[in-house]
């Protein structure tokens, strides 16, 4: 960039007129440079600001030009050469700062200039990015209406109506397999010709209604003869263009495109039905209607069986609502129906439905309402059979509640962390024992509070479980207290993996040892039998030797199984040789087994594997010696009776199938004689025509025939019996026993016996009543099923076996994502929306139900617009004649129940890594407090065993003076009057000796809210109990010598200060000597700390005994007496925030004296430059009543004053009363009374005391 600027070059008048008007506001920007050196540009401050750049910043021209357009530029300055005037336009792309690209249009000016030594190039540019970009969607639009265009199947067509003239588009031609050339040579009438007959008539009134209408446009639906010779169904929309001067119908113009597959789809909706319903069958959804007008139910089959009813019930509204549940199931379904009714509101509720067997199950109900003039008319929906998830989900809520009452009411600190360390959740015992709140835990690494010298210990072990080649470990292990202390602590660290058995997350649960290790510190411290046997008999002999279980086996018996002379198989051998892995073995297995220990001889039948290959079926006769309570010989025989077996079993299947077809076939079937009457009749037949089977059976086809059709119904038997005619098949009509009119289809067969003679005829008759009426609501079907799917989250789906194309719904495409429905190829679809594991799998189960016939049923994860999210799949083959016609499925949704069934496992691994691996003793009790499961810990605290624990009675090792205590404890937890409690008690040994132990136990309860078992959890507080002891016993030795220090302290500074007054009264003059005013001012001193150190030790002693429950807002109001003068004086603010029944338990002077002292330090210590503000609050916290004083006075630097803040004798600001010992005996009071003082400030701002007392509640 060369360094000059407009002011500075020597620009001819010619070069500034043009510089000043290319800098004008007509352009955006300007750039100049010298010929001589011609990519050294001056470029304009109002360029950069266009690019965003700042105006003094340094441009290269090849850095903001676009790559593509740089050659194009650098061409137009190179073609400046001569002394030819020069002017180009051109657009180019520039590079904004922000990366985006800005359409500038670029005016590059050159005029040569003999007078001048300096000749100048300059380039205007205009920001033309909105006009480029609207001239580029043009542009876009116009190829993309081209390619539609040129790639559609729409075809137009003109026709000439007086002279018959016609012309069609070549995608017309295509449509119906001609060229254009061979359509131009067609007339009005000839087109005609290529119609379907039974469309022409419907055409011509179409057409017509158009002409005498004048309407906009026709459309027409009709079939057209392809040049091979079928039909094509097309679509044509047309209307006339041209009139004559007489006003009378000129020339036509329209489109045409084909419709045959969406005709061949709406032929196929009967059968789509069939299949929804069988697919729905399968996935156990039924579907229902209720017509408020009649008030007529409608159930479908599906629900009919799933609430265990015959198919031909037919319930009322009240019928139907008796199923659900008494209580809260029926009256949710009551509100959900009469609010769907009243207020048009759809619903899709959980409620449980009594069954047949009189047993209760989970169902899903939805209803969709129709409404008509602001009234609804119509309700329907589906029940869903979804007892399995409403179990599954029950099981997770008692699983989340075990864990939950086990990590909250743990006496030991636990925490969840995932694999990089970072806390996701801790419960109240881990941040008391670190000193955090749990808010601070949780923005924190767990390994952020490690000693640092322990701070590697434990990565191998979490090597080892990353690895999975443990899965748990135990550590002692150091930590800092967010005081600064060094905690010991016993940590013990589990992994919990997922159904995938990869690790989600650590259990971390960590018990506090400090004592303990404290304590350690200080101390120290698991052939020949039956050959005779006839060969054409195929009969064969065995023996077995009893001593080393070898088999001999004879030669026909060889010849029967086909194995080789020289096999000597052993006792294993033989049995894996005849029946391998079959569910026969067993059987032989058991019978050789009770022949060689019992002596029981067997007889058997069993299917083997003669040559290893083939099966046959054997008769084997196995006979025992037994002699002194042993089998001394084990031999027997082996018979070939596979023909005999095949026979037997043909005709067993045979006559099993022809007697489960004639009993459960849901056709009507009978067996009639050559009287017309019938000998024997099915259940179906009954009750298609309304007869018992008695009544059935005395009955003749003239009885049930209709008027018009009995001599047509006898004339079909007659052929039959006549022999004119072996079978006939019809529909027909029938008379029901109540009066109605069924449709049957009728199949009569006549059965000949060996000799070729008619014996009996057999009749199928299937009731297709409700077919013939119901083909016209079948549209209406659909549509109503199809919303229920949408509701219900069920797309469905079919794959072509012949073009592996696959076809899904509009309710498919949703759950995917997609609005694409253009069939694809199976293995596509599989690549996009399988995971890449599971594709394999699913092209299996599709491979074998297209091949085999195979339907399968399978939960598996796709991969949908929203993610990926857990589907059942649901394949149903239409499998006839050993090929399948279609493949059919469904594909739900239910990613909800399948994440909480994935909870379950989840929940369940936390609490057996919790149980099993925690650092206290844990077990699981029953409602009766006996003992149903213990961990590791548990039985080491007591000593026995695990079952040993189980089997023990509690008063076996718990104290006797605590035993009731407990039991009042456990039987309120039971009772619902607490959900836990904790109990320092004690326990023996099983050598004897004594232990104490902090007992917690709490409540598990269902979603139900009904306690179902109860969790304890044991820590052993033994050592800490004597340490505690030990430390009671120094307290009061410390006591008393602060007692003895105190009292004779005050005897000497008394006798001090009554000498100090008698030479007062007595010799003024030495008043007045220096020395003796230090005397005095020491022994004041001395007199007020003997003072403070007298209150100091009374504040302890008998502390319990005067602890009086207190009304805080009286307290403090007396208090505020006291100092009330001196804030009128000050004119401070006061506002207090004190509820009316706030008790708590404290000593009234300790409380006065606290009180006291924050408040006149608030005085003492205010702001010099605005108004004091006190604000004083109660309430609730973690537990306690808390008290608060703020103000807004000088306030503390904590990061300094911090640690000493309740020191004795410190002080933080100048004042002439300060003596540093209030704050200290303030601390110390609450301390003794139970509670505790806590400290917020800020220099400056102000401060906030907040006391915690102890209440009713603990």
């Amino acid at each position: 960039m060369i360094d000059k600027s407009p002011q500075t070059a020597q620009f001819s008048l010619v070069d500034s007129t043009i510089y000043d008007l290319f800098s004008s506001d007509l352009y955006d920007g300007v750039w100049f440079t010298e010929k001589s050196n011609i990519y050294d540009f001056v470029i304009s401050k109002s360029f950069k600001n266009l690019l965003g750049y700042e105006s003094d910043q340094k441009l290269t021209w090849d850095s903001i030009i676009y790559p593509d357009d740089r050659k194009r530029f650098s061409d137009h300055l190179n073609g400046l050469c001569g002394n030819k005037k020069v002017s180009i336009a051109d657009d180019l792309r520039i590079i904004h700062k922000s990366g985006t690209l800005l359409w500038l249009q670029c005016h590059i000016y050159f005029s040569p200039h003999s007078q001048s030594t300096h000749q100048f190039v300059f380039i205007a540019f205009k920001n033309v990015s909105k006009k480029r970009a609207a001239e580029l969607d043009i542009i876009h639009q116009q190829k993309k209406a081209h390619e539609i265009l040129s790639d559609s199947s729409i075809g137009t067509w003109e026709c000439d109506i007086i002279t018959g003239e016609t012309y069609s588009s070549e995608s017309l031609a295509q449509t119906i397999g001609y060229t254009t050339d061979e359509l131009k040579q067609l007339t009005l009438e000839t087109w005609r010709d290529l119609m379907h007959p039974d469309d022409l008539l419907a055409s011509q009134e179409i057409f017509e209604e158009h002409i005498n209408s004048r309407s906009s446009c026709f459309s027409n639906q009709y079939r057209i003869k392809h040049k091979n010779g079928h039909w094509v169904w097309v679509t044509s929309i047309g209307k006339v263009t041209t009139f004559s001067k007489d006003n009378q119908p000129k020339r036509l113009e329209g489109i045409l495109y084909e419709i045959t597959d969406r005709k061949r789809h709406e032929f196929q909706l009967s059968k789509y039905k069939e299949l929804l319903e069988g697919v729905n069958k399968v996935a156990k959804i039924g579907v229902w209607e209720i017509d408020l007008n009649t008030n007529q139910v409608d159930w479908s089959d599906e629900i009919k069986t799933m609430f265990g009813v015959p198919t031909t019930y037919q319930p009322s509204v009240e019928d139907a609502i008796s199923f659900f549940k008494p209580g809260e199931s029926r009256q949710k379904i009551q509100n959900a129906i009469e609010n769907a009714i009243e207020n048009g509101q759809n619903y899709d509720i959980e409620v449980q439905v009594l069954t047949s067997d009189d047993s209760y199950m989970w169902t899903r109900a939805i209803g969709v309402t129709e409404h008509k003039d602001g009234k609804c008319i119509r309700l329907y929906g589906f029940f869903q059979n979804i007892h399995k998830k409403a179990i599954a989900s029950k099981n997770l809520a008692i699983k989340e509640e075990l864990f939950r009452k086990t990590f909250s009411y743990a006496p030991v600190g636990m925490a969840i962390i995932d694999l990089q360390g970072n806390i996701s959740r801790a419960n109240k015992v881990l941040c008391e024992c670190l000193g955090y709140s749990e808010k601070e835990l949780l923005q924190n690494n767990f390994n952020k509070f490690t000693h640092p010298e322990d701070s590697d210990i434990s990565n191998v072990f979490i090597d080892e479980l990353v690895q999975k080649t443990r899965e748990t470990f135990k550590i002692d292990k150091r930590y800092i207290h967010k005081n600064g202390s060094t905690i010991w602590t016993h940590v013990s660290v589990s992994s919990v993996k997922n159904d995938l058995n990869k690790i989600t997350h650590f259990v971390v649960q960590v018990q506090d040892i400090t004592e303990r290790k404290k304590n350690e510190i200080l101390l120290t411290d698991y052939q020949n039998l039956l050959e005779r046997s006839n060969y054409m008999a195929k009969i064969g002999s065995w023996e077995i030797n009893v001593d080393d279980y070898t088999v001999k086996w004879s030669k026909s018996l060889r010849k029967i199984i086909n194995t080789r002379d020289n096999l000597v198989p052993t006792f294993l051998e033989s049995i894996d040789f005849f029946v391998g892995n079959s569910p026969q073995r067993e059987v032989l297995q058991n019978a050789l087994n009770k022949a060689l220990k019992e002596g029981v001889n067997f007889d058997l039948e069993v299917l083997v594997k003669a040559d290893g290959r083939k099966r046959k079926w054997i008769r084997m006769v196995g006979i025992s010696e037994f002699e002194d309570g042993k089998c001394t010989r084990l031999y027997g025989l082996i018979q070939d009776i596979n023909d005999i077996k095949k026979a037997q079993l043909a005709i067993t299947v045979k006559e099993e199938q022809w007697r489960t077809t004639f009993n459960h076939a849901k056709a009507g079937m009978a067996i009639i004689n050559f009287n017309g009457t019938a000998d024997n009749v099915n259940r179906s037949l009954c009750e298609i025509f309304g007869y018992s089977m008695n009544e059935m059976l005395e009955i003749g086809i003239k009885d049930i025939s209709l008027s018009e059709d009995l001599d047509r119904n006898i004339e079909l038997m007659d052929n039959l019996i006549n022999g004119a005619s072996d079978n006939f098949t019809d529909d027909l009509r029938f008379l029901h026993r109540d009066g109605r009119v069924i449709w049957a289809n009728v199949s009569v067969s006549a059965v000949k016996n060996d000799f070729n003679k008619f014996t009996h005829m057999v009749a199928q008759v299937v009731d297709i009543t409700e077919t013939k009426t119901n083909q016209i609501l079948l549209k209406k079907y659909k549509d109503s099923l199809e919303r229920s799917n949408t509701l219900a989250k069920i797309g469905s789906w079919e794959i072509d076996p012949e073009t592996k194309l696959l076809f899904w719904n509009s309710n498919l495409g949703r759950l995917l994502g997609t609005t694409d429905y253009t069939p694809i190829s199976f293995t596509d679809a599989i690549k996009q929306y399988i995971l890449p594991e599971n594709q394999e799998h699913l092209l299996n189960l599709v491979n074998n139900a297209i091949k085999k016939g195979v339907n399968f049923d399978l939960e598996i994860q796709l991969n949908t617009n929203s993610g990926i999210r857990w589907m059942r799949m649901l394949g149903v083959s239409d499998f006839e004649d050993g090929s399948c016609n279609m493949l059919h499925g469904l594909i739900q949704d239910i990613d909800d129940f399948k994440m909480a069934q994935l909870e379950i496992v989840l929940r369940e691994e936390e609490f057996r890594q919790t149980f099993w691996h925690a650092p206290i003793g844990m077990a699981l009790l029953d409602l009766n407090g006996k003992i149903i499961k213990v961990n590791p810990v548990i039985c080491e605290t007591f000593g026995y065993t695990e079952q040993e624990m189980i089997d023990i009675e509690k008063s076996a090792i718990s104290h006797p003076e605590d035993l009731d205590l407990t039991s009042e404890l456990i039987e309120e937890v039971l009772h619902g009057e607490r959900e836990s409690f904790q109990q320092e008690k004690r326990y023996f040994h099983k050598d004897g000796k004594l232990i104490w132990a902090n007992l917690s136990i709490s409540a598990v309860k269902n979603d139900q809210g009904e306690t179902t078992h109860l969790v304890l959890q044991v820590s052993n507080t033994t050592d800490k109990k004597l340490l505690t002891e030990s430390l009671k016993e120094h307290n009061n030795r410390l006591q008393n010598y602060a007692h003895i220090v105190s009292h004779n302290l005050r005897s000497h500074t008394g006798n001090l200060s009554m000498l100090l007054e008698l030479i007062e009264l007595n010799d003024h003059q030495g008043c007045n000597n220096e020395l003796f005013g230090h005397i005095k001012s020491a022994s004041d001193n001395m007199n007020e700390t003997v003072q403070h150190l007298s209150e100091i030790v009374e504040i302890n002693n008998l502390i319990k005994d005067t602890l009086v429950p207190q009304n805080l807002k009286k307290r403090v109001y007396k208090s505020i007496e006291n100092i009330q003068s001196t804030l009128d004086q000050i004119n401070a603010e006061l506002t207090i925030k004190i509820n009316d029944y706030d008790m708590v338990y404290a000593v009234p002077s300790y409380l006065d004296s606290i009180l006291l002292n924050l408040l006149t330090n608030a005085i003492k210590y205010r702001s010099p430059y605005r108004l004091l503000k006190i604000e004083i609050n109660t309430g609730k916290r973690n537990g306690h009543t808390y008290l608060s004083i703020s103000d807004n006075g000088l306030g503390i630097d904590l990061d300094k004053n911090g640690l000493k803040i309740f020191g004795m004798y410190k002080t933080f600001h100048e004042h002439k009363d300060a003596r540093g010992i209030g704050l200290f005996i303030s601390k110390n009071q609450m301390e003794a009374m139970g509670g505790r003082i806590d400290v917020e400030s800020q220099p400056n701002i102000g401060s906030t005391f907040t006391l915690y007392f102890n209440d009713e509640k603990n």
